[in-house]
């Protein structure tokens, strides 16, 4: 799905972008310079996260019409949404990763 892999690549460059400015905030003061720098790219690997999950919500949609118009399951659907699952779970684990390692608010 070309959508999922613009998402997920976009999402990746901004990851690389974020684990650097993690890595420099770590052992910072939560409120410093460098931890704020890092939540504000914290909060765009969120929110591209979240672009994912329009995705799913979108697929999920499908499928509920065909099942409601009694329509068999569609296997490439199906494989799409797996799919799109499987990107959000490993967004999600990044982002708890990245938030992880720095000093609490």
């Amino acid at each position: 799905m070309k959508i999922l892999e613009e998402r997920a690549a976009a999402f990746d460059a901004a990851g690389a972008r974020g684990e650097r400015l993690v890595a420099s905030a770590r052992g910072t003061a939560a409120g410093s310079e460098a931890w704020l720098n890092a939540q504000v790219a914290l909060a765009e690997l969120d929110a591209l996260r979240s672009s994912t999950s329009e995705i799913a919500l979108t697929l999920d949609d499908l499928a509920s019409e065909r099942a409601l118009s009694l329509a068999p399951e569609y296997q490439p659907l199906t494989t799409a949404a797996d799919r799109v699952r499987a990107a959000m779970k490993r967004q999600a684990e990044r982002i708890a990763t990245l938030q992880a390692r720095l000093a609490p608010a």
